[in-house]
């Protein structure tokens, strides 16, 4: 008699935990999710009761979120934990939370917005992200050329490159083909980053870099190894 199959090995659901977002908006995340092997439940909480062990938070940059952002990032088990958050490059920085390491940040809960979110994030979710994969982080950057700086907002970094959103198309268009700039940020448990780069694509709102061979890469690299054993 032949052996039965083996039954085909499921992934345990993930808790995505909402604060300040209305469930019936976040079906959009369960679906996108599902899409890329990460099975969800999507439960809402407040910053008061918070869960220790959850998959992500997505959570809405809004007056007070400070203390949320801080609460989440106090409970234990949540150190690390990815949070999706909903607001703009401005709001990240007139609000003072780039210490609260948020890791993706959408403009609105689109399916295009959600999407990308979800593709930038799913093989951390399954613990498949590589060393030289992206990692998907929100930080103050600052790129330049002598005097002349410009500011933004994070969307990943590699060990070979940077991908930003600009404050303003303004902001966007001091950025030119072919110019090496040097390009700063910080990064969770790290010291300064100062890296020669050049840009490889721009539009009127993002941009992203390549690096070229800063002596701070090295640095970046061991960072990032050290990020993927969290």
């Amino acid at each position: 008699m032949s052996a039965e199959a083996a039954p085909a090995k499921v992934a345990a659901p993930s808790t995505l935990a909402a604060i300040g977002v209305d469930l019936a908006q976040l079906e959009v995340f369960t679906t996108s999710l599902k899409k890329f092997g990460v099975p969800v439940t999507v439960k809402a909480f407040d910053s008061k009761h918070l869960p220790k062990n959850v998959t992500a938070f997505v959570v809405r940059l809004e007056p007070g979120v400070e203390a949320t952002l801080s609460a989440i990032r106090a409970t234990e088990g949540c150190e690390d934990t990815l949070i999706y958050a909903i607001g703009t490059p401005a709001d990240v920085l007139s609000m003072h939370l780039v210490e609260f390491d948020i890791s993706v940040l959408l403009s609105d809960l689109s399916v295009a917005s959600v999407t990308e979110a979800v593709q930038s994030t799913y093989q951390l979710l399954l613990h498949q992200l590589r060393r030289y994969a992206r990692i998907p982080i929100v930080t103050a950057v600052q790129m330049g050329t002598g005097e002349n700086c410009v500011h933004a907002i994070s969307k990943n970094v590699s060990a070979g490159g940077i991908s930003v959103v600009f404050l303003n198309a303004a902001a966007a268009a001091q950025i030119q083909a072919d110019t090496v700039l040097q390009v700063s940020f910080s990064l969770p448990g790290s010291g300064r980053f100062h890296l020669s780069s050049v840009p490889v694509m721009r539009s009127e709102k993002a941009a992203s870099f390549q690096f070229i061979g800063s002596p701070d890469q090295e640095e970046l690299k061991d960072w990032i190894d050290r990020y993927l054993q969290k």
